[in-house]
């Protein structure tokens, strides 16, 4: 019975995953997640133009 349990949550974990990634193609590209890679990395205080 313990391995049917497993077997669930990783279908639903798998599952979920799936639909992630299905769901960032549907939105828009300036919406969606980049999956591998950094940050967007924002000027530093002093260099924004005053």
């Amino acid at each position: 019975m313990k391995t049917l349990d497993r077997k669930v949550i990783l279908a639903v974990v798998g599952l979920s995953a799936l639909l992630a990634v299905l769901n960032n193609f549907r939105v828009a590209p300036e919406k969606r997640v980049t999956w591998f890679g950094g940050q967007i990395v924002l000027p530093e205080p002093e260099d924004i133009g005053r």
